[in-house]
């Protein structure tokens, strides 16, 4: 699905115990500058969403796209419920190079 991010407006219930320290990450989003994206990747890249939260959101958009400021999807979840498994950086030595030899 190809929209901008409904993350950069609504929060689905999503409270500051969620992203904030090592939480759900960028909300609000901050690609608003981008018209269309995909959201699936993005929701899961970006945000740090499962596969089932990011598809929450999607499923809420198209069934539920004139409602969207009164939606509560995860305001009782729990970080780890919500959080997917994305490593968002790693910073270290290659494993495939032979180091100092």
């Amino acid at each position: 699905m190809m929209l901008p991010c409904p993350l950069t407006k609504y929060k689905f219930g999503l409270q500051k115990h969620h992203y904030q320290s090592n939480g759900i990450t960028n909300i609000p989003c901050d690609n608003s500058n981008r018209k269309k994206i995909c959201l699936f990747t993005h929701l899961h890249h970006h945000h740090v969403l499962n596969t089932k939260s990011a598809l929450k959101i999607i499923r809420t958009l198209i069934l539920l796209p004139n409602h969207l400021d009164r939606v509560d999807l995860f305001s009782n979840a729990s970080i780890d419920s919500l959080m997917g498994n994305t490593i968002l950086s790693y910073t270290g030595l290659c494993p495939f190079i032979k180091h100092g030899k």
